[in-house]
């Protein structure tokens, strides 16, 4: 068994064992998004904002926090606009994509940060608009498309010794395609023990699966915060 076999059977085993477990809302959000075309926007923004939440982007100092389900509507028309970056069986994201990825994350980046919000404070309240860090805009791409990983302290920590880039940039993603095509046996054998139990998850997971594992064995105390 091949050491990235290994480490993400480590980590999806870990969340299969606990019925309901968060990270779930991966699945059930990615999922959602995959029927897309049958589903209304107000759906699908309720499954990404649950999913975000899950995946500790309404924590305490998220401008999110003071924003409903419902901000999240541009959002979803935004990944509408991607449909070949929708990863299925038989579609994987593929390298020549990069543009488009680029793309989608400078579309919802523009989106994101032109959204205000007003947060009370003990003197009154303070405003501001909300951060499209690297962070959310990968989660959220992750979320609905499956096409890259999510970039959060883990992933990146994970990267580390790798040739992988930290920053969501088009170096970091050719090096991840890069990683991909240098690993494709154990990222492919691993893919179908997944599918076995009637689940698709597409390359660009397994890769998150992975690198995020790495971080969580390097650094477990961030586990509780991130």
């Amino acid at each position: 068994m091949s050491e990235i076999v290994k480490t993400v059977e480590t980590f999806y085993e870990s969340v299969k064992q606990h019925p309901n477990h968060r990270y779930m809302s991966w699945e059930h959000c990615f999922n959602a998004f995959k029927n897309s075309d049958n589903c209304d926007v107000d759906y699908l923004s309720l499954h990404l904002a649950f999913y975000l939440a899950s995946w500790g982007m309404y924590r305490g100092s998220s401008a999110l926090l003071w924003k409903d389900y419902k901000v999240h509507y541009e959002a979803v028309n935004i990944i509408k606009n991607y449909p070949s970056l929708q990863c299925r069986i038989g579609n994987e994201v593929q390298e020549s994509q990069i543009s488009k990825i680029l793309s989608a994350k400078r579309d919802l980046e523009n989106y994101y940060r032109s959204i205000g919000y007003t947060k009370p404070t003990k003197t009154g309240s303070t405003e501001g608009f909300v951060s499209a860090t690297d962070t959310l805009i990968t989660k959220i791409l992750l979320g609905t498309l499956g096409c890259v990983p999510a970039y959060d302290r883990l992933l990146v920590i994970g990267f580390k010794g790798s040739k992988i880039n930290k920053g969501f940039n088009e170096k970091s993603l050719k090096s991840i395609f890069e990683f991909i095509n240098n690993n494709l046996v154990s990222l492919k054998e691993i893919q179908s023990r997944i599918n076995l139990d009637g689940s698709y998850y597409p390359l660009m997971k397994i890769v998150d699966m992975y690198f995020w594992e790495i971080g969580r064995i390097q650094n477990p105390r961030l586990i509780e915060v991130d």
